[in-house]
């Protein structure tokens, strides 16, 4: 059975990576590179969220590195307008509460249950 909270933290990681797109600085001469790397950034996170779903412990592992990769991108809020600000402490407050949710006892197990069975 799935923890409660999975749902609604699988949605909002949903949200957040697709405002990946709000980064982009349309107006510059790379934009198509930029809009690529990002693209293929966004598909590998939901390859990830995939999986997360699915139960697999090395997403939930990948989830806690991006959370904790999301609370050092707090630096960069000087830099940007007020949506993207909103964006870079939306996902901060995301991940701080994934690296907690993440590693109580019934969700651990809740993972490294399904990644057993998944060998079984």
């Amino acid at each position: 059975m799935k923890p409660r909270g999975l749902l609604f933290t699988l949605a909002a990681m949903c949200v957040f990576n697709l405002t990946g797109y709000l980064f982009i600085h349309w107006n510059r001469k790379h934009v198509v590179i930029a809009f690529a790397l990002i693209s293929a950034l966004i598909v590998a996170g939901y390859f990830v969220l995939f999986f997360y779903w699915q139960g697999r412990n090395w997403a939930r592992i990948l989830v806690i590195l991006d959370s904790i990769a999301a609370l050092y991108g707090l630096r960069y809020v000087p830099r940007y307008g007020a949506l993207q600000q909103a964006i870079i402490v939306g996902e901060a407050l995301l991940g701080a509460y994934l690296i907690y949710w993440l590693n109580t006892r019934a969700v651990r197990d809740f993972f490294r249950n399904r990644d057993f069975e998944k060998q079984a």
